[in-house]
């Protein structure tokens, strides 16, 4: 976005300055050639000068282009500013949760019998005190490949950071991993973070709700795409989301075919998995309907999700997904159809433990 906004100041300099009389903003394009070192109020202010005058102007020339150069600037320097405000509202809390982590970690951690004692060290300095003895350094960077010092002392911190440094702890440092994955969880609701330790991967809560998740039993290729999903979609690189896209579109695929086999109600699979949820003449009903019926469509024959194919079986060519904001977009999508259809499908069944068990070789995906 600040590349674009510099190539419209461009722009509406090179306007300003081929009109005939332009001494008029001449002090105003001096101070915009040096955009990329004002603050949001003072590019705004010389903005807005330069609207002004080309408003007051009493002539017969038609100032249509100036004003609106003018105006695309101002409207995505104002959307810069909000990107930027909502940016740091969601990094603040992560930057919290550090703060007190670190703290808990450094101070508290070493003296709960949570660690291995190969890494914690005692001194009988003031009545007796335990400390970390380990070389995050060396650790951190014979794991991750990466640079540690100095990692954790930036001012922002994103979320990544955090996995990795969890993560570590949990896979190298602690003995009592119940305890730990307990006091960690309990630090990201205190801070109301959307995450969670689980099995010691940092996933995204992917979906809000005061029902249990309930297990489909005998099914744990199922469940184990799920939390690979949930963890692959923190990713920073593309591909990793795209690839969490594909593990929750291959899981939604599965629960519809366990639907369409198993539930007798409805002809269509759509009229099955609506019956799940709500009576036919309801608006629920009409909704998963449409949802099944467009979310299939997406995924078979808009999208490259699953499919390596470039045309569909329905001869329609498929858009590879290039923004991974909308390969987000897709992810929770999915995956709210899934948990809902997951949830009510579970409720069906008679009895979770009296069903057949299924090989994991014979999982469709």
């Amino acid at each position: 976005m600040q590349s674009i906004l510099k190539t419209e100041i461009k722009r509406l300099i090179d306007i300003l300055s081929s009109l005939r009389n332009h001494t008029s903003f001449d002090a105003y394009m001096d101070k915009l050639k040096e955009s990329e070192k004002l603050q949001y109020p003072e590019l705004k202010y010389y903005l807005e000068q330069i609207q002004n005058i080309i408003v007051d102007y009493n002539d017969n020339y038609n100032w249509q282009e100036e004003l609106s150069a003018v105006s695309k600037c101002l409207t995505i320097l104002e959307q810069i500013e909000v990107d930027k405000i909502n940016f740091l509202k969601e990094v603040e809390p992560i930057k919290q949760f550090w703060n007190s982590f670190k703290l808990w970690t450094e101070e508290e951690l070493p003296s709960l019998n949570i660690l291995k004692s190969f890494y914690i060290r005692y001194d009988n300095w003031n009545g007796g005190t335990y400390y970390l003895d380990i070389n995050m350094s060396l650790e951190f960077t014979k794991m991750f490949g990466l640079d540690y010092d100095n990692r954790f002392e930036k001012s922002l911190i994103t979320i990544n950071d955090l996995k990795m440094y969890i993560e570590l702890f949990y896979g190298q440092f602690v003995e009592n991993r119940y305890e730990y994955t307990k006091i960690v969880n309990k630090t990201f609701s205190k801070f109301n973070l959307p995450y969670k330790l689980a099995s010691g991967k940092i996933i995204k809560k992917g979906y809000k709700t005061s029902e249990n998740n309930p297990a489909i039993i005998n099914y744990p290729m199922l469940e184990s795409k799920i939390f690979w999903a949930e963890d692959k979609i923190l990713g920073t690189e593309k591909l990793d989301k795209h690839t969490a896209l594909n593990y929750i579109t291959d899981s939604l695929q599965y629960i519809l075919s366990l639907i369409k086999d198993n539930c007798v109600e409805g002809k269509e699979l759509e009229q099955k998995c609506a019956k799940l949820i709500g009576c036919e003449t309801s608006k629920v009903y009409a909704v998963i309907k449409t949802e099944v019926k467009e979310i299939q469509k997406i995924v078979n024959d808009y999208f490259d999700i699953r499919h390596n194919e470039y045309v569909s079986s329905s001869q329609k060519i498929r858009e590879p997904i290039e923004n991974p904001l909308f390969i987000e977009y897709l992810y929770n999508r999915v995956y709210a159809l899934l948990f809902i259809l997951k949830s009510s499908y579970a409720k069906t069944l008679s009895s979770l433990k009296e069903e057949k068990t299924t090989n994991e070789d014979d999982m469709p995906f």
